[in-house]
């Protein structure tokens, strides 16, 4: 069966969240920050802050799932143009909600501040201009490798091309900086955030569709 990407379903969130945070179990970004927790604990508070952050965004922008027989396999948190960044009441309401849900310990207060600083430092980057902004993509760690991701950028940037309009993201994982670079996204800025290099990356609207690199 072909896998198909389409718009994710409110109902469908917390599966995504699933995906998403087995998806960013080692991403370099989500260890710094929950840092010195077993792997079961950083999947469970991953799969709590995705969720928030799609039940939060995601009924104003445009989040994706890739489905493989049924199942979602990959999925997307996409900003549509103009609505990035949150306003501050929805910020603070998003990592509350992860906090008392997942990290109400003693430990809580040093991750509060890792999140909060990266949050602070990514922001500043951000481009003025109105764009697409993928926050996340990930996929399920079983089918990782097949092709999923691209055809999930390929969707966005194919919709972002339509529309004349660019598209941003950051990473702080150096594995995806060459998919990145193969539907069309430049490097912008480089810095260290939370003790981890990160890659901030611009893609301007073209006219002919990009091809995809894997």
């Amino acid at each position: 069966m072909s896998n198909t990407v389409l718009p994710l379903e409110h109902v469908r969130y917390r599966e995504a969240a699933g995906v998403l945070a087995r998806a960013f179990q080692d991403d370099p970004v989500a260890v710094a920050i929950l840092k010195g927790l077993t792997l079961e604990k950083r999947i469970k508070i991953l799969t709590i802050s995705f969720d928030a952050d799609l039940q939060t965004c995601g009924p104003k922008g445009c989040p994706l799932k890739v489905v493989k027989e049924d199942k979602i396999a990959g999925a997307a948190v996409i900003h549509r143009p103009s609505a990035y960044p949150l306003p501050a009441s929805k910020q603070i309401g998003l990592l509350w909600k992860v906090f008392t849900k997942g990290l109400m310990t003693t430990w809580a207060p040093a991750a509060f501040g890792r999140w909060f600083k990266w949050l602070t430092a990514i922001e500043k980057e951000h481009p003025k201009e109105p764009h697409y902004y993928l926050e996340f993509i990930g996929i399920d760690t079983p089918v990782q490798g097949k092709g999923l991701g691209s055809q999930m950028l390929q969707s966005l940037v194919g919709r972002a091309d339509e529309e004349r309009t660019g598209c941003y993201l950051e990473t702080g994982n150096p594995r995806n900086v060459p998919l990145y670079q193969g539907f069309g996204f430049q490097t912008t800025a480089e810095k260290e955030v939370i003790g981890v290099h990160t890659w901030f990356m611009w893609r301007p609207p073209v006219s002919q569709p990009a091809i995809m690199s894997l």
